[in-house]
């Protein structure tokens, strides 16, 4: 986040010719500090109950990212899926913003937007062949940068 502060700016200007006369030109700006912030409608996706080797069905967040900006990436990545006993992999998560993506550890581009606004995120899960059963856990983080 670029974070600046307010300043006045005094340009002096003479104008050249008759010396009797001068001019001055007083420039003022003020520099807004720049914020952002993402928020979701939902805290947690909840995929319910799957076979080993079924997909689930597409669970839809609500981001909305706000503030004094004028362009801002939207990031997501997230962490493998794990329980007490097993895990499986992170890309078993895919994402939905046109088209679907398999999640990754690493922060990827959501979209680039221009300004205070909202879009849907899907979220489908494919739980692999041979799967232990049972309950498994995945964090997935949204950022914003400004």
């Amino acid at each position: 986040m670029k974070v600046e502060k307010a300043i006045s700016i005094l340009a002096l200007v003479s104008v050249i010719g008759i010396p009797a006369l001068a001019a001055t030109i007083v420039g003022q700006v003020t520099i807004f500090t720049i914020t952002c912030g993402l928020n979701t409608n939902i805290s947690s996706i909840n995929f319910g109950n799957l076979f080993a080797g079924q997909n689930s069905s597409v669970q839809v967040v609500n981001v909305f990212v706000g503030g004094n900006f004028s362009n801002a990436s939207t990031f997501i990545r997230g962490t493998n899926w794990t329980s007490i006993v097993s895990s499986f992999p992170v890309q078993q998560t895919l994402w939905i913003n046109v088209t679907e993506r398999p999640l990754t550890e690493f922060n990827q581009l959501i979209r680039t937007i221009f300004g205070p606004t909202g879009f849907d995120l899907g979220f489908k899960l494919m739980a692999p062949l041979g799967q232990l059963p049972t309950n498994y856990t995945q964090n997935i983080t949204l950022t914003v940068e400004c």
